[in-house]
């Protein structure tokens, strides 16, 4: 599956949320560790092209997972396994590998 295949699939993955009871006030995000991980640069050019959003859903599940689109779903339940940003880096990393792939 290519990019151009992926950005048509955009709107399935925020279907894909709603059919799975993710709602809006379900998500808790750190905007302030978001914006300084979302910096670009020449390292992630690679990365143009979609619309890239981690999503940190409240729900005790140890797991995280990609969408079309650009997409990254990280459990709460997971990131309280960490300690240092660096880890969380590794799992979303990790994810944008399988959307990349």
């Amino acid at each position: 599956m290519g990019s151009k295949d992926l950005k048509s699939l955009t709107n399935a993955s925020a279907y894909c949320k709603a059919e799975s009871g993710w709602h809006k006030e379900d998500e808790i995000l750190d905007d302030s560790w978001v914006q300084q991980s979302r910096k670009k640069g020449p390292a992630t050019s690679h990365l143009n092209g979609l619309n890239w959003e981690v999503l940190v859903v409240n729900e005790l599940d140890v797991n995280a997972f990609w969408l079309p689109g650009g997409k990254i779903v990280v459990y709460t339940g997971l990131l309280e396994h960490f300690k240092s940003d660096a880890e969380i880096a590794t799992i979303i990393g990790h994810e944008v590998g399988h959307a990349l792939a």
